[in-house]
């Protein structure tokens, strides 16, 4: 793994297109939400997907620059895209000294921590990181009936958004609900984050896996959750599952 907790996302050159647009988008991930590292290798990701007004669209090939990899899809009707990515799972470990840096960056639970404290002081962290990724293309005027942007994922960890994400202004309350396995996630820490990187705003899940925050800025937001649970397999002692959406307010 590159970096001790590198944020990746997925950026598309328009948050608003007309139909029958064909439209790139780049998946990037570095150092910080809008900070440039290393391009990804093709073969880093596990899958790609889209869906326009609950239909499915195609991705197609990758491009590759150097800092960033390159698709593009064809958006032929009226509806909000929902592009997503899953990066294959990579393995880390740090060490004892890095560990509270880690923490402080995916802010990392108080059950966490603790579950930490108790390993022996000759222990390092293993993990095995999971990133899922997804942004949100307004396509023309979507129909009144299009709310797939609402659909959570059936496995892993997800973030889903209460109302359209592509008609989100400056100061809107934005409500996700966080689930893993298609069920709220409680407890969970929700950060939002302005791409010029002036504004972050933590919160955390309630009892139904509900979080909000008010987006102060008309800017490219990311929104991230970073879930790590103890792991029972030989290789590794804690599985991280790390998901970011992109959104933009007007």
């Amino acid at each position: 793994m590159a970096g001790r907790a590198e944020t990746a996302w997925l950026r598309p050159e328009r948050f608003a297109v007309t139909p029958g647009t064909w439209l790139q988008i780049e998946l990037l991930r570095g150092p910080a939400f809008g900070e440039s590292g290393a391009a990804l290798e093709r073969s880093a990701v596990l899958r790609t997907g889209a869906v326009l007004a609950a239909q499915p669209v195609t991705f197609f090939p990758f491009a590759s620059s150097s800092q960033a990899l390159r698709l593009m899809v064809a958006l032929p009707q009226p509806g909000v895209a929902v592009l997503t990515a899953e990066l294959k799972p990579e393995r880390q470990t740090l060490t004892r000294e890095e560990v509270e840096a880690y923490f402080r960056e995916v802010h990392a639970t108080d059950r966490i921590r603790n579950d930490w404290s108790r390993q022996p002081p000759e222990a390092t962290w293993r993990e095995l990181r999971q990133v899922r990724l997804k942004t949100f293309v307004r396509v023309g005027e979507p129909p009144a009936s299009d709310h797939g942007w609402s659909v959570p994922a059936e496995s892993g960890l997800d973030i889903v958004p209460e109302r359209d994400p592509t008609a989100l202004r400056e100061n809107d309350e934005c409500g996700v609900r966080i689930t893993r396995d298609g069920h709220p996630l409680i407890g969970a820490v929700v950060s939002y984050l302005s791409l010029d990187g002036n504004r972050e705003h933590v919160t955390v899940t309630d009892g139904e896996g509900h979080a909000s925050a008010r987006l102060d800025a008309a800017v490219v937001w990311l929104v991230r959750v970073v879930d790590i649970e103890p792991a029972h397999d030989a290789g590794h002692d804690w599985d991280t599952a790390d998901t970011a959406i992109v959104l933009v307010t007007k």
